[in-house]
């Protein structure tokens, strides 16, 4: 059993291009004001690869070998922006950066899902084609349209997927904070 004392809730993330980050401070200034919206800090912005949740930290040593031999038969990859979208399509409460989807990724989060679930929990879900995105805020209880019109003509850089690292949700002062540990995965070249 997994308690407070000995738990963390890690995922395995990238840090965005340059431009992406500097992008949620351009867009706060082009959004109505809304109690609700809650945009990213600078900090904790990322693009997950993987999802890995809460895990007793006993395993943490573990997890890092697992992920460490699936990263070193991976190649690098390039993930193409899609686009600035409001998510879930129904009853949207999440901006996302969104890219498309790609056969590299989906097979590196495949992978890294295989190796991984004897440390997950049962309940964890698993997504056939996971689509790759950076979630620039979040928001509810106001109309959505809002957003449109800004997002419209947005681009931004494809990413060069060539090291993943590890990072930690932590919670400060009653707010989650991303820090991204020690652990540094370099995938190869292809």
């Amino acid at each position: 059993m997994i308690t407070n004392e000995n738990a963390r809730r890690i995922f395995l993330a990238v840090e965005p291009p340059v431009g992406v980050k500097e992008l949620v401070e351009t867009l706060k200034g082009h959004i109505p004001i809304h109690q609700s919206l809650k945009w990213m800090r600078f900090y904790n912005i990322h693009l997950t690869v993987y999802f890995i949740g809460n895990i007793d930290t006993v395993h943490y040593h573990e997890i890092v070998e697992e992920c460490a031999f699936v990263f070193s038969s991976v190649g690098s990859f390039r993930l193409e922006f899609d686009k600035i979208v409001q998510m879930p399509s129904v009853k949207p409460r999440m901006i996302w950066a969104r890219y498309k989807v790609s056969d590299e990724f989906t097979f590196l989060y495949h992978q890294l899902h295989e190796r991984l679930k004897p440390y997950l929990k049962s309940s964890a879900y698993v997504y056939d084609k996971p689509v790759p995105h950076i979630t620039l805020a979040r928001f509810h209880g106001f109309k959505s349209d809002i957003f449109s019109d800004v997002f419209e003509n947005l681009l931004l850089p494809d990413m060069h997927i060539s090291k993943v690292g590890i990072w930690e949700t932590v919670n400060k002062n009653g707010q989650s904070d991303y820090v991204q540990n020690n652990e540094m995965f370099y995938l190869t070249v292809p």
